[in-house]
């Protein structure tokens, strides 16, 4: 099988996230909820809290709430084409999207996510950035969808928070919001790790938003 046929067989999602010491990261909630859907799923995880193992010998991978979760120990190519030989679905995990690892993540991904709080990106000059680094992607990735997520304190985001969401939205063809938000990230943290049923209806949204943009 040809590495074109195997990313058309294969969903890859790149996922950015703001790290949350208190929770599992986003990436691991949204493969859980992949894997109800009976879709193998690992991670490739390039957060930078951890770092790259320097080594050229094949590590197993850890396997966190079920999911199995992959550090990049050669190139994002060559780790991918190994992933998506072996999973449904591989979720790119970063929490930096100004390294090289970062953009990759986008380059190779068919959709990407961007999980920002209110605080996110206080200054419009790292907005613009964040919106540089999209576009680039965009140009190398010409398939590429980034969903905007908004990510709250238990309320519906505020007309700020939408704001700057929507300045991304406006800012490249590819970039658009999600239908929903995430209200309360630790319900949603039990939801998808401890397999409780969510009443306020969340995942159905924005994850399924997620989903269709990535086929």
């Amino acid at each position: 099988m040809s590495r074109r046929d195997t990313c058309l067989r294969s969903m890859i999602i790149s996922i950015y996230c703001e790290p949350d010491r208190r929770f599992s990261r986003l990436a691991l909630m949204v493969a859980r909820f992949r894997q109800r859907q009976s879709r193998s799923v690992a991670i490739l995880d390039v957060t930078s809290a951890l770092p790259c193992a320097r080594t050229e010998q094949s590590l197993p991978a850890q396997t966190i709430s079920g999911v199995p979760v992959n550090r990049v120990r050669h190139s994002m190519e060559a780790e991918l084409s190994r992933l998506t030989s072996l999973y449904r679905d591989v979720i790119i995990d970063s929490d930096d999207l100004s390294s090289p690892i970062g953009v990759s993540g986008l380059v190779a991904a068919r959709t990407a996510l961007v999980a920002l709080y209110p605080h996110s990106l206080p200054q419009p000059a790292d907005r613009n950035k964040m919106i540089a680094r999209i576009e680039r992607a965009w140009l190398f990735n010409p398939r590429l969808q980034v969903v905007m997520l908004a990510l709250c304190y238990g309320a519906d985001p505020s007309p700020a928070h939408i704001g700057m969401l929507r300045s991304f939205e406006e800012s490249v063809p590819c970039i658009r919001m999600a239908k929903g938000c995430i209200r309360d990230i630790q319900t949603l943290h039990k939801s998808f790790i401890d397999g409780s049923k969510d009443a306020s209806g969340e995942p159905s949204s924005w994850c399924g938003d997620l989903f269709a943009a990535s086929t």
